[in-house]
């Protein structure tokens, strides 16, 4: 850390968490939670499907923290490292086959208003 900033953090109180004035808790945005993630347990480097019941295949080698319950808890158990594929197939609405049939649906909406 180079030296005058040392004596600047050595001077004010550590701004984390509760104890920043923009905290917002559980009322913050997706993005800010995720950063969060990314901030504490780091960048995700592996595909973990196997704790949630699905086969990895191996066909991304780029990976993402993916939230489990839902809720965006601020938990390590909350999140999961995935590659992208299987991000995307975990988190596909219940009897959906691909996300090509979700724009689908989406666009049909759009042109039928």
């Amino acid at each position: 850390m180079l030296p005058h900033l040392r004596a600047v953090f050595n001077y004010m109180p550590q701004r984390i968490g509760k104890n920043h004035p923009f905290w917002k808790g559980n009322k913050a945005s997706y993005i800010p939670k995720h950063a969060w993630v990314y901030r504490w347990y780091g960048k995700a480097n592996k595909c973990e499907a196997y704790l949630i019941g699905l086969t990895c295949k191996n066909i991304s080698k780029k990976y993402h923290w993916a939230n489990i319950s839902k809720k965006y808890l601020r938990i390590k158990k909350d999140w999961i490292m995935l590659c992208v594929s299987c991000h995307k197939i975990y988190d596909l609405p219940k009897g959906w086959t691909s996300w090509n049939r979700i724009l689908e649906e989406l666009i049909l909406k759009k042109d039928i208003k």
